[in-house]
């Protein structure tokens, strides 16, 4: 391969690709400083660097409307399908929420001391709905643990907010 390459065309040996990834404490993250276009011109065949991707490639089509993100007056919040195959076990669809409280929640839910089985999921990524799935011990029902864990939850965030606003008075926040 390299009798294929003239001398004045071929690289000197430490230009090459690989050179710019190292192993050394140094070097760990230094990426190369040429584009990869330079290294992989065929990298992308449809598109140069000089043409914009089509809107395919920029539209989100699948983007839910932003007012289906608020609370409806006549949508309930929260809904408990009991699983009968398990005992003392439910599982809450609580709309209009993403990971941002299903994981404060579960975390909360993992501290109560009746719980037996706790986990949420978000079934898809453009649904703003989460699922929570509480299994407790004989002494409780999932109702009243969740009821806890979310009455909990206010007063921390009360909490927080007295102690952020006591240490903030008269700073560049309030004035601001």
């Amino acid at each position: 391969w390299n009798s294929l390459i003239s001398p004045q065309t071929r690289p000197p040996p430490h230009h090459h690709f690989f050179s710019h990834f190292t192993t050394s404490a140094h070097h760990f993250h230094h990426f190369p400083s040429r584009p990869l276009l330079y290294y992989f011109p065929n990298f992308y065949p449809r598109f140069s660097q000089f043409s914009p991707p089509p809107p395919s490639f920029t539209h989100t089509m699948n983007k839910p409307e932003t007012l289906e993100l608020f609370d409806q007056p006549d949508e309930e919040k929260v809904i408990e399908n009991k699983v009968h195959k398990m005992p003392n076990t439910s599982v809450f669809l609580i709309n209009k929420e993403d990971h941002t409280f299903g994981n404060v929640l579960y975390h909360q839910l993992l501290r109560e001391k009746h719980i037996e089985f706790v986990g949420y999921k978000m079934p898809h990524p453009l649904e703003h709905r989460i699922e929570v799935k509480i299994q407790t011990t004989d002494q409780t029902t999932p109702v009243m643990v969740l009821k806890q864990a979310i009455s909990e939850l206010n007063t921390k965030l009360d909490k927080l907010k007295k102690r952020l606003l006591q240490q903030t008075q008269g700073s560049e926040w309030e004035q601001g």
